[in-house]
Parts: structure tokens; sequence; C-alpha cells
């Protein structure tokens, strides 16, 4: 019989899937007995949101990554986390190919610098922790070993709300790598609109994301378009999601001139809430 190895990274995936499991449903018993307590108490008390957990997984046929040129080129499997409060939240991602080994971990912090009004706005920062794999020289033998180049990341993202199913915006974001291997520094700006709700059926709901963006990669420069869209109901946790990623004008060897990948997509949203 063959011996099974588990190795430390699908030891880690293994945790992740547990652990986005476990906080779904914790955090579903947690909105039932908050909505008994809340329907038993006075209708005169103001209820507030204290803190709130949103999560989604995805699966796809093609990992592809917060910079749309870079993709993993086989079946991944992304979870999204977010924990906040008020304007600030922690939102740690952990992105794997879908045989457990680990393809990028991001640490977000971010806040709402505007969060009222039609003009709005978003600052934040990352830890972002790309894998890759190199050849490493042991003992006389050449042997495949696993890196991590770390990037700190600043992002800021104002937009404006057009009506309720539209809003335009801008996104800019500036990297520092931390480590030898890293790109020194780069810059990705993207002007994006967003369309939701338009009706497909009585039960289906399209949104489009579509997105112009600019890229420089420690002075190697690209232009591209982006176009995410996604097929979902009010009715169901579950929704279908497309990208397309095409190349415009670049010298940027990286990527594919034409990318894209499908995807299912788990979401949950829930709330504690306090009454005063």
């Amino acid at each position: 019989m063959q011996k099974v190895v588990f190795t430390p990274s699908k030891l880690l995936f293994t945790v992740f899937l547990s652990c986005f499991f476990i906080l779904h449903t914790f955090a579903q018993t947690e909105k039932e007995k908050v909505t008994k307590e809340t329907t038993t108490a006075a209708t005169s008390a103001t209820i507030k949101e204290d803190l709130y957990l949103s999560g989604s997984a995805t699966v796809a046929n093609n990992g592809i990554s917060l910079i749309p040129l870079f993709a993993l080129g086989k079946p991944s499997l992304q979870f999204e986390f977010i924990v906040g409060k008020d304007r600030l939240s922690f939102e740690p991602q952990w992105w794997y190919a879908i045989n457990g080994k680990p393809w990028a971990y991001l640490l977000w912090l971010r806040y709402q610098l505007k969060n009222e009004g039609r003009f709005r706005t978003r600052v934040g920062i990352h830890l972002g922790m790309p894998f890759g794999e190199g050849m490493l020289l042991k003992k006389h033998e050449a042997i495949t070993t696993t890196y991590i180049n770390r990037y700190f990341v600043t992002e800021i993202a104002p937009y404006f709300i057009v009506n309720k199913n539209l809003r335009i915006g801008a996104y800019y974001f500036y990297s520092v790598g931390l480590d030898e291997g890293a790109i020194k520094s780069s810059q990705y700006g993207a002007i994006n609109a967003s369309i939701s709700n338009i009706k497909l059926s009585e039960t289906f709901l399209l949104g489009i994301n579509p997105q112009f963006y600019y890229l420089n990669l420690g002075g190697d420069q690209g232009v591209y378009t982006f176009l995410n869209a996604n097929i979902y109901t009010s009715k169901s946790p579950f929704s279908l999601t497309f990208n397309l990623n095409k190349k415009v004008k670049t010298n940027i060897e990286a990527g594919k001139d034409l990318d894209w990948n499908i995807g299912l997509v788990y979401r949950f949203r829930k709330s504690f809430q306090r009454i005063q």
C-alpha cells in the first residue's frame, strides 16, 4: 500500500478549510441567538451592529490574483474573510492550488475614510506573501524548494455612487518588495465601474465589473482590460463568477495575452448586535 505523506502545506490547507466552516457555523448560531434575543426585547430598544463577519470561498478552473495579469494557471481554491467594526476591517485572504499547495497569503487592514454620501473612499495596507518554487543545492543534489517573497502594499480606492445599481471609481496601489528576490517597487492604477442587479430572469441577476488598468513592475509597464461578471440570486449564498483579462499594450513579459477563469463562489455575512 502506498504511504500517504501529509505535508505541512496540506495540513495548513486542511486547517483553513476547517476554520472556514467552523466560523460560518458559529456565525450562523450567533445570528440565530441574537435574533431570538432581539425578538423578545422591548420595541423601543435601539439595535446596533457591533461587529460583522463575512467571508467567501471560491473554487475556479484557474486562479486569478489581485493583479489580474498574474494567474495560477491551474485550478484554485481561494478563501477570503472580513472581520470589521464601524469603518475598520481586517481582511485575510488565503489562496491555494486545488491540491492544497499554498499560492499566496494576503493580510489586509482597511479603513473607510469616507463612508457617507455619494462620494466615498477606502484606504488600506496589506502584507502580501506569494509563494514560488526554486532549486536548492543540498549535499550535491538539486532539490525543489518553496519560498516566499514578501510585499508591503498601500492602497486607495475612491468611488462615486451614481445610483443603487451603478458606481464608478478608481483604484491605486503601491507595492514595495521586502525580500531580495522580490520586485522592488510596483504600481497598479485602474478606472473601474460596478453594475449590479441586471435582471436575467425572475430568479437570477447579473453583476458586471469592468476595469481598465495600468501596471508598472520595476520599470516594465503595461495597459490591460479586465472584466468580472457574476450571476447570483438573493435566495442562495452560491454564485457563478467569470473573469477575463486582456493585454492592450505592454512590455511586461509575464502573463498571457488573454486569460480567463470561471468559478463557483460561496459567500456569507453575519452581524453581531447589541441592544441599547
